[in-house]
């Protein structure tokens, strides 16, 4: 598991996007599988979150997973928000 955590001061009325780029190592998980956990953050409303997951030797969606709202062979796009906390699982290879 690796955890990305950081605080973003703002003040009221303001807004702030984080973009954060992960560049996944060679051995995703023994059987191919990658998961992505996103935590709602506590006292927040349904902030924005965007996915983009991309792979050169294909994707494929788990069904118990959130489903994508834009996939192709080697690309799946997730937009929701964090009303709760998110999971998203791919089966990265043939």
């Amino acid at each position: 598991r690796t955890t990305f955590a950081t605080s973003i001061t703002l003040r009221p009325g303001e807004r702030r996007e984080l973009c954060l780029e992960y560049l996944l190592p060679i051995l995703v998980a023994p059987n191919g599988t990658y998961e992505l956990y996103v935590q709602k953050q506590a006292g927040t409303n349904a902030t924005s979150l965007r996915v983009s997951i991309t792979a050169s030797n294909g994707l494929t969606p788990q069904p118990e997973s959130l489903q994508p709202d834009d996939l192709s062979p080697n690309r799946a796009i997730y937009a929701t928000d964090l009303l709760v906390d998110r999971r998203v699982a791919v089966t990265v290879g043939p």
